[in-house]
């Protein structure tokens, strides 16, 4: 299966394809569903893994599959939308539109998470079979340069702190 990452920063374009993304469009300066289109064929996409939320919503339906799922974690643009969203496509191709966070799960089932995670997936990085990118370690005392550094997108991968 093809695996379409998106980025607001076209210099990122050829580090996701080099972290495996069979394509990668940059989301800022062009139109998501005409690129997405274009890549499968005017088919479009059976999941979308979306921690944006508001701002591409309606562009989601849009490309999606029949029986394609649309998958929030988080809403970083809003969770509110601003303008009007046909709900017909979810209808018509018979959408699913799910979301999970972990803020209003309670403690046993986060520490179950954790253990399942760290029996079943930590390994995977042990062995070298996954792996994080990471941006940036450094002393806490330099957070406010970490956090300009992902509100600016001028990073790929994880920024670390340490005390």
């Amino acid at each position: 299966s093809m695996v379409i990452a998106t980025t607001r920063s076209a210099w990122k374009v050829p580090l996701c394809e080099k972290m495996g993304a069979d394509y990668a469009l940059c989301v800022k300066n062009q139109n998501f569903v005409e690129d997405v289109h274009a890549v499968t064929g005017g088919e479009g996409v059976n999941f979308i893994l979306d921690f944006v939320g508001q701002k591409y919503f309606s562009q989601n339906l849009q490309v999606l599959k029949p029986r394609g799922m649309l998958f929030l974690l988080s809403c970083l643009s809003g969770a509110t939308l601003s303008e009007p969203v046909s709900l017909l496509p979810i209808l018509q191709k018979w959408l699913s539109v799910k979301g999970s966070t972990l803020r209003s799960r309670d403690f046993s089932y986060r520490a179950n998470l954790v253990e399942q995670f760290s029996k079943d997936i930590l390994p995977a990085f042990s062995h070298g079979a996954l792996s994080v990118q990471v941006a940036l370690v450094q002393p806490v005392e330099g957070i406010e340069e970490g956090i300009r550094l992902l509100q600016e997108s001028a990073c790929f991968g994880k920024v670390v702190f340490h005390w």
